[in-house]
């Protein structure tokens, strides 16, 4: 009878700490269900991008384009040289 009185205390603190360690592991429990979602969702999202190796030739396309662009003459110069050249052109005739 000693020995069981004795153990009381010890029996109701850890009972105690069955009930704080079972709410940590409820807590655990619900933050690894909600990112084994989140990493579901992303899973999804990231087979919709575009590969890199993609990406990278769409690039070096766009950075050609750009540089031929900008050695392309702007369209209100070409249209006064082209007024200029027709206007000379009916004087040559």
């Amino acid at each position: 009878s000693g020995t069981v009185d004795g153990n009381t205390a010890a029996i109701a603190s850890n009972t105690t700490s069955i009930g704080t360690n079972q709410t940590g592991i409820s807590t655990l429990s619900s933050t690894v269900t909600a990112n084994t979602n989140a990493i579901a969702g992303n899973t999804t999202v990231i087979a919709t991008k575009a590969d890199i190796s993609s990406l990278n030739t769409l690039s070096t396309t766009v950075a050609g384009n750009t540089t031929a662009i900008g050695t392309k003459v702007n369209q209100t110069d070409f249209d006064t040289l082209n007024s200029t050249v027709s206007n000379h052109t009916s004087l040559i005739d």
